[in-house]
């Protein structure tokens, strides 16, 4: 008995974008990170960087 395979399209896979919830179950504790980062008010930290190429001044971390 002999299986067959199919062949990968390496580009293809590179490029592919995962959500997610497709890759864990929701109990696993990335997604409670995630909720939790996204109910974080960061302003304060993100103030301290500039819009674009890093930080100005002292940065904080």
């Amino acid at each position: 008995m002999s299986r067959k395979f199919r062949t990968a399209n390496y580009e293809e896979t590179l490029n592919q974008t995962i959500r997610l919830a497709e890759a864990l179950l929701p109990q696993h504790l990335a997604c409670f990170v995630v909720d939790i980062n996204s109910q974080l008010d960061l302003s304060k930290i993100y103030a301290q960087f500039a819009s674009v190429g890093g930080c100005f001044g002292q940065c904080l971390l």
